[in-house]
């Protein structure tokens, strides 16, 4: 039987689970480079572009009887890759249509700059014909495995199939050999760079602790398609160092843990930073 891991990071969690059941990985764009990535994400032409060729290659390769897609974005590349009596399998662990939820209900969507707001209305899926598709895409699943009860609840409006709640893990012992430092004041935060994460919010939270706490810094932790936004605010003492593999070197110089997403599934970051010792706000 072949199996296939169609990825989009992956998360070291939901490699570890395509590789215990022995799933071959395949990165949805088939071409995993950093400068050809961020091209892809500042260039909606090349986004595109690359999107179809990646899609025309993979209608030639071999197909797979189970796919796991990991969340939806490779929702599609995965659905080529299935042989015709294939199953599709996927792991869900960011929101899908919560946004619409909170485009009624957060009035500060309605204070960004045009471009920023258009940014926003697309990311939360807000056109009917985007909505439309991806309810289709998730028409074609055959089994979804979800990482909290309260994203399986959310799933159950958009799809029929059987959902399974599989929680990831933290490495523990990892994170215990760090402590914290409780006398700086450093603030860390560590995801991806969006919207539902909460960003903004962290970025107007941290102006006013500035206001009070002048030695006060913060730490963002991740990529995403607001990075370029958040260095534009040139906000003092506010870092992007982008992605790392060892987020405990920020949380043992860090006193305090932000998680200021609007929507978490299950939010890994959270208990390595409480195992390194962090006060987790």
């Amino acid at each position: 039987m072949r199996r296939t891991f169609v990825y989009q990071g992956p998360h070291k969690v939901h490699a570890s689970w395509a590789a215990a059941v022995k799933a071959k990985p395949l990165y949805f764009r088939l071409i995993n480079v950093s400068l050809i990535k961020n091209i892809e994400h500042k260039n909606r032409f090349a986004r595109g572009a690359l999107r179809s060729l990646s899609r025309s290659i993979l209608k030639i390769m071999p197909k797979s009887d189970v796919v796991l897609s990991e969340d939806l974005a490779p929702l599609p590349e995965s659905l080529i890759l299935k042989k015709r009596n294939g199953k599709i399998i996927l792991i869900a662990a960011a929101p899908f249509f919560e946004g619409l939820n909170l485009r009624n209900k957060n009035k500060l969507l309605y204070q960004l700059k045009p471009s920023f707001k258009d940014f926003i209305l697309n990311f939360l899926n807000v056109k009917p014909n985007k909505r439309q598709e991806i309810l289709n895409l998730l028409s074609q699943v055959n089994g979804v495995i979800a990482v909290s009860n309260m994203l399986k609840n959310d799933l159950k409006n958009y799809v029929k199939c059987s959902i399974k709640v599989v929680y990831p893990y933290a490495d523990v012992n990892r994170f215990l050999k760090f402590k914290s430092d409780l006398n700086s004041f450093n603030i860390v935060f560590a995801g991806v760079l969006e919207f539902y994460k909460g960003v903004d919010l962290l970025l107007n939270a941290f102006k006013k602790v500035k206001e009070r706490f002048k030695e006060a810094k913060l730490f963002m932790l991740g990529e995403g398609p607001l990075r370029e936004w958040i260095l534009k605010q040139r906000i003092k003492d506010v870092y992007t160092p982008g992605y790392t593999s060892k987020p405990e070197e920020y949380f043992r110089k860090s006193c305090i843990y932000v998680h200021s997403a609007r929507y978490e599934a299950f939010g890994i970051a959270v208990i390595e930073a409480m195992c390194s010792g962090l006060i987790p706000i």
